[in-house]
């Protein structure tokens, strides 16, 4: 599986990129697919209230077809997870 992450105005944290690669694994390994290409983007948004958010959205290319989910919370850990979960789900189907 390759996964390419993009990082648009926020930081780069190879810990947020191990957990996404392990999501992913963990989502896909799962379904049993044979996936070609993972696209990820992280970028700063603005939250509810006009807090700080991190918005992440990931593309899958596979066996399946595209499947693309995105997501925005304030934790980009709690993004990653719901990002990765909504891939699962859309695997399922």
């Amino acid at each position: 599986m390759d996964v390419r992450i993009r990082w648009k105005g926020c930081t780069r944290s190879y810990g947020v990129e191990a957990y996404l690669a392990w999501r992913l694994r963990l989502e896909v390994g799962r379904r049993g697919v044979r996936v070609a290409a993972v696209r990820a983007l992280f970028e700063r948004a603005k939250g509810p209230r006009g807090r700080a958010a991190k918005r992440c959205a990931i593309e899958l290319d596979g066996a399946c077809g595209r499947l693309h989910a995105e997501v925005c919370d304030t934790d980009v850990y709690v993004a990653v997870d719901r990002a990765a979960k909504a891939i699962g789900y859309a695997l399922r189907a």
